[in-house]
């Protein structure tokens, strides 16, 4: 894999602003079976909900292999199509309320390549900081994916398309049982 052009990636930024409705805490609420289903304005959001919000938006054409927009906007454009994240160290300062826009801002601090079992991966340590908008001193949460835990780009992984639970001489009758084919969302989905 060429790594030389990785670094050049470190210090780029990402942001997104956001207007935090009740809806996507009201479902979660009801997902999670909550006593409490209506976050309406101004209450606080609980933890972890900010993951609601900040959502990229990009045509089904836009999106890579994983389903997420393609690596070459903000992740670098490495040719590992698949996407894993490992964790993150949250840092909570002041709880969100709901009906307040906020501003989050993604920073790339470290892209470091590596060889492991599955093959070539590339980890890519991000930073997301989260402020009320245009408060650049008002930091209410700050979420650090560090190098042992961050986005991991990793290669293709090409599954059998049968049943595990399928016999061998079910698969051996079964014209369409293929161990090696790779079906493409994008062919099927596109109009």
């Amino acid at each position: 894999m060429k790594t030389e052009n990785l670094q050049e990636w470190i210090g780029k930024t990402e942001e997104r602003s956001d207007l935090l409705n009740a809806f996507p805490a009201n479902a979660m609420a009801a997902t999670l079976n909550h006593k409490q289903l209506d976050y309406s304005e101004n209450k606080n959001l609980p933890p972890l909900w900010h993951w609601l919000y900040f959502l990229p938006i990009f045509k089904l054409s836009d999106a890579g292999y994983d389903g997420h927009a393609a690596l070459g906007d903000f992740l670098p454009p490495v040719q590992l199509p698949r996407r894993m994240w490992a964790g993150s160290r949250i840092e909570f300062l002041s709880p969100l309320k709901v009906g307040n826009e906020y501003k989050k801002t993604s920073k790339i601090k470290n892209v470091t390549a590596k060889s492991g079992r599955s093959g070539d991966l590339v980890f890519v340590t991000v930073s997301h900081d989260l402020n009320l908008h245009n408060w650049k001193t008002c930091l209410l949460i700050t979420n650090h994916m560090d190098c042992s835990s961050s986005i991991v780009l990793r290669p293709l992984l090409v599954l059998p398309l049968a049943s595990a639970s399928m016999s061998k001489s079910t698969l051996s009758q079964t014209s369409w049982a293929s161990t090696d084919k790779v079906v493409n969302p994008l062919s099927v989905l596109s109009v």
